[in-house]
């Protein structure tokens, strides 16, 4: 998230891929997903519903140690300067898969 609000995900493949998605409202329960494989790139839901996506890529950063972080934008040693802060929100049910999970999947995690 950066500091707007706006949604962004990143990825590598010899430079930053992203999709971007909309600023969040305060106050309220937003489910997000993101997906990545290599035929269809990274893909974002809001609220189960698809908003962006970034075409097929590569991901090329695979052998090294991989970081994710949730709800900061790493102290500014893990993002470029601009992605935002730290969020001051909750973060509830977080899974991780061992592969693209489809958009009939993230629908029912979005809506159980």
């Amino acid at each position: 998230m950066d500091s707007a609000g706006t949604l962004s995900a990143h990825l590598w493949n010899g430079h930053d891929i992203t999709a971007t998605g909309s600023i969040i409202p305060l106050n309220s329960w937003t489910h997000i997903g993101y997906t990545y494989s290599y035929s269809n790139g990274l893909r974002l839901y809001i609220n189960g519903n698809l908003y962006s996506f970034t075409g097929s890529f590569i991901f090329t950063a695979s052998g090294v140690p991989m970081h994710m972080i949730l709800g900061s934008d790493g102290g500014g040693t893990n993002c470029a300067p601009g992605y935002g802060g730290p969020f001051t929100g909750a973060l509830d049910e977080f899974y991780l898969h061992t592969r693209e999970i489809t958009a009939s999947e993230v629908q029912k995690l979005a809506n159980p």
